[in-house]
């Protein structure tokens, strides 16, 4: 796992995994056609696919929801 943190504070994280290839055609369809899909995790949205498919994670967009716009805790401090 590589952390990198940007000019502006903010931080990405990426990973490679490896698997065993010999393991992998064991449990994977025998379909050569299939697409390589990247995933890139947030925070507006839990997941966003590369082939443009968004996995949003609905407890957090609820909990989301129901906070008070404006609040106490989201208001901003003089530096």
């Amino acid at each position: 796992m590589t952390v990198i943190r940007n000019a502006a504070g903010r931080y990405f994280a990426s990973f490679v995994v490896e698997t065993d290839p010999g393991a992998d055609l064991a449990r994977m369809p025998e379909d050569d056609n299939l697409p390589s899909v990247g995933i890139d995790l947030g925070l507006t949205h839990f997941a966003v696919l590369s082939d443009g498919r968004v996995i949003d994670l609905k407890k957090a967009q609820r909990e989301l929801s129901r906070k008070q716009r404006r609040g106490r805790t989201t208001e901003r401090r003089p530096a």
